[in-house]
């Protein structure tokens, strides 16, 4: 299986995907994400501890993140990867249409 995709929120639970010529060892896994409402330009709208108290436990058993943007990386997206980073998790951070802006 794959991933919805949409330019919306397509994840809304914690889901797995399983690589299907290392199905024992290494799973993707899929995390809600974290937009802003369309044009408020507010970041109370994400709230870090209550994204750790709903995924912490299994952000913990990840051992690499990757954290997807189209276009610049938010500071709700950057709020994630450094909390998988005080975890002692490796994060990395991957933009696409950076030619855009």
């Amino acid at each position: 299986g794959a991933a919805e995709v949409g330019l919306g929120h397509t994840t809304s639970v914690v889901t797995e995907y399983p690589h299907p010529a290392r199905p024992d060892n290494l799973v993707f896994v899929d995390f809600p994400g974290v937009l802003l409402k369309k044009g408020t330009g507010e970041t109370r709208d994400f709230d870090i501890q209550q994204y750790i108290a709903n995924f912490g436990e299994k952000m913990d058993q990840c051992h690499v993140f990757l954290v997807f943007s189209s276009g610049r990386i938010q500071d709700n997206a950057l709020q994630i990867g450094m909390k998988a980073r005080d975890m002692g998790k490796r994060v990395l951070f991957v933009r696409s249409q950076f030619d855009i802006d």
